[in-house]
């Protein structure tokens, strides 16, 4: 239904998160994305991914295609090294993207301290599209960062994920994580 209608409609470019994993997920029919990422791997649907997090990072790798950049987190290392295998096998340069710095001072829409991970990964992916649509980043980057990416950082909203909601004197803390670590993260 998303790409009939994304072709419908005429839109240049549009973000598809897998469903459940790389390697077997619907999302695959697009032969060359511009760029791909995979955020912090946990142990999660294994009756399709399998039970280990090499089984799972073996799935997850199966979006990186040939000539495409390829940006992850850091992972445990035992996922980190399928990763970089699986890059190797398919000729994908791989970069890992550590927190970036420059995010101490950005107010995250997201504000879970994990999220400076996923904001770092977003940061990178937003700039490789922008640099394959041949657009011009500004000067200030990757010194600064550019206004346009400070708005939509702060302004992030995901009802349900990182969220506080107040209510007759109860704070409600929301969050639809769904691994063992996603869970512990959220009850911190």
């Amino acid at each position: 239904m998303a790409f009939h209608t994304y072709i419908r409609e005429k839109v240049d470019t549009a973000i598809f998160e897998c469903g459940v994993g790389g390697e077997y997920d619907c999302t695959n029919v697009i032969p060359n994305p511009s760029v791909t990422g995979i955020t912090s791997l946990g142990i999660d649907h294994v009756q399709l991914l399998g039970n280990t997090i090499e089984e799972i990072a073996w799935h997850k790798a199966g979006i990186m295609k040939v000539g495409v950049p390829a940006y992850t987190v850091p992972q445990l290392p035992a996922a980190q090294e399928v990763l970089e295998r699986r890059a190797v096998e398919r000729s994908v340069h791989l970069s890992t993207v550590q927190n970036n710095p420059l995010l101490q001072n950005i107010k995250l829409g997201l504000s879970a301290p994990f999220q400076h991970s996923n904001a770092s990964l977003a940061i990178m992916l937003a700039s490789a599209l922008l640099q394959f649509l041949s657009y011009p980043l500004p000067s200030i980057f990757p010194s600064k960062l550019p206004a346009e990416f400070i708005r939509g950082l702060e302004q992030v909203r995901w009802p349900g994920r990182c969220e506080i909601r107040r209510e007759n004197g109860i704070a409600w803390h929301l969050d639809s994580g769904h691994t063992l670590e996603s869970i512990h993260l959220a009850a911190s």
